[in-house]
């Protein structure tokens, strides 16, 4: 089974000089966990995730609690300043198996799927556990006995 059998193919994105409230503001609405970040050119220049947002937001209410006689609102900032710059991805021919193992090794949520340097899906942890659903009773005991556990 290829990434592309899994993937989603509609990916949300967020340009790269938009804030953190924004990036918040995609994830509630489209109820996701991970942003690929493009610039003006749609190319693929980073990853924002809910966790990256979450961390932004509460270091900006310690710093305005810190901060008490600036009265104003709680911005976490640009989005440039937190997002992750090195993105490993992956391709849509690429083996699902080989996705997993990378998103565990690197212990991340998402890898986002590029076509010759196009950014065509992505693909995260909820597609491979959507994946897991959907197999048979059967390929469990297989998987157990491979892996040693049967």
């Amino acid at each position: 089974m290829q990434v592309a059998d899994i993937m989603t193919r509609k990916v949300f994105t967020i340009r790269e000089d938009k804030t953190v409230f924004v990036a918040n503001e995609i994830m509630r609405w489209a109820h996701i966990r991970h942003v690929p970040v493009v610039d003006a050119h749609d190319r693929l220049v980073g990853v924002i995730s809910h966790r990256d947002v979450l961390e932004a937001s509460v270091a900006a209410l310690e710093a305005a609690r810190n901060a008490p006689t600036q009265r104003r609102a709680v911005d976490p900032g640009p989005l440039t300043r937190i997002m992750h710059r090195q993105v490993h991805t992956t391709t849509p021919t690429a083996a699902v198996q080989e996705a997993a193992a990378t998103m565990r090794r690197l212990k991340i949520g998402c890898l986002p799927v590029l076509d010759d340097e196009r950014l065509v899906g992505i693909v995260t942890a909820f597609d491979i556990i959507h994946l897991v659903e959907q197999l048979p009773s059967a390929a469990f005991g297989a998987a157990a006995a491979v892996i040693g556990r049967g």
